[in-house]
C-alpha cells in the first residue's frame, strides 16, 4: 500500500505487536515512491519485496524478512509489479503466525547502503538520447504504463510501447536511421535504439512498419536532444 505520508509514532503505537508494511524492493535499496519502476529503468536484474516493521521514516523500519524476483528482459512495469505481488505471498504465510505469537526476528537496515526513489513525473517519461540504447530500453520497460516513453517530431509527441537494442548498428544521437529492411533506428550514445511500437496523438500503439505507413519520419531527421534529470540519490 503506497501511503504517501510519514505516519506518526502514536498512531503506530495503537498496533500492540507493531505495524508492518511490504515495500516492493529488497531494502535498504530504493526506499521511496517508485522502486519498481526504478529498478526496471537503472538496469537492475533482480529487486524483491521486504516485509519491515513501520516505523515513523521512510521505508526505514527492521526487516522481517525478503523474497528475491529475477528481472528479465521480458518484463515491463506491469509484469514486475505481478511478479512482486505474488512475491507477497508465501512472505505473509511465513511470517504472519510469528508476528502474531510475537515471535519474529528483526534485523536493522544498513543504512549506509540505502538508495532513494523519487516520485515519477510525466517529463521522465522523455527519452534522451545523449544515454545508451541499453538505458533507453530500460527506460521504456519501466514506464510502459506510466508516464510512458515518448520523443518528439515535428511538433508531436510519439508514444513508445516497445523497442530494443541494436547492437549492429550505430548512428549519432538523435539521428533517425532506417536500416535495408525499413526498420526504424534512431541514434544513441552507443548503438541504435530500434522502435517495435510506436503511436501518434489520438492514434492507436501500431508496429513500427504499419505506423510509417500513415507517418513518414524521413531518414537523416535529427531529434531534439533533452537532458534527464536522476530517479535515485
Amino acid at each position: 500500500m503506497a501511503y504517501g505520508h510519514i505516519l506518526k509514532q502514536d498512531m503506530l503505537d495503537l498496533a500492540p505487536l507493531g505495524c508492518y508494511n511490504f515495500h516492493a524492493s529488497l531494502l535498504p535499496a530504493y526506499r521511496g515512491a517508485s522502486p519498481v519502476e526504478t529498478a526496471l529503468a537503472m538496469g537492475e536484474k533482480k529487486t524483491g519485496v521486504t516485509l519491515m516493521r513501520v516505523i515513523s521514516r521512510m521505508d526505514a523500519g527492521p526487516i522481517l524478512d525478503r523474497q528475491t524476483v529475477q528481472i528479465t528482459k521480458l518484463c515491463d512495469g506491469p509484469i514486475l509489479r505481478s511478479k512482486i505481488a505474488e512475491a507477497c505471498v508465501p512472505l505473509m504465510e511465513k511470517n504472519l503466525p510469528l508476528i502474531r505469537e510475537n515471535e519474529m526476528k528483526e534485523s536493522e537496515q544498513d543504512e549506509t547502503k540505502a538508495s532513494y526513489c523519487r516520485k515519477l513525473k510525466k517529463s521522465d517519461g522523455q527519452l534522451n538520447f545523449s544515454l545508451p540504447a541499453e538505458i533507453l530500453d530500460n527506460q521504456v520497460r519501466a514506464f510502459s504504463s506510466w508516464p510512458g516513453s515518448f520523443f518528439d517530431f515535428e511538433g508531436q509527441r510519439l508514444r513508445i510501447g516497445e523497442s530494443r537494442c541494436c547492437i549492429h548498428h550505430t548512428c549519432s544521437p538523435g539521428k533517425v536511421f532506417k536500416s535495408k529492411d525499413d526498420r526504424l533506428l534512431i541514434g544513441t550514445s552507443s548503438c541504435c535504439l530500434e522502435i517495435i511500437q510506436i503511436q501518434k496523438p489520438g492514434g492507436k500503439m501500431l508496429p513500427t512498419a504499419d505506423f510509417l505507413r500513415g507517418f513518414q519520419i524521413p531518414e537523416g531527421s535529427q531529434l531534439k536532444i533533452y537532458s534527464s534529470t536522476s530517479l535515485t540519490r
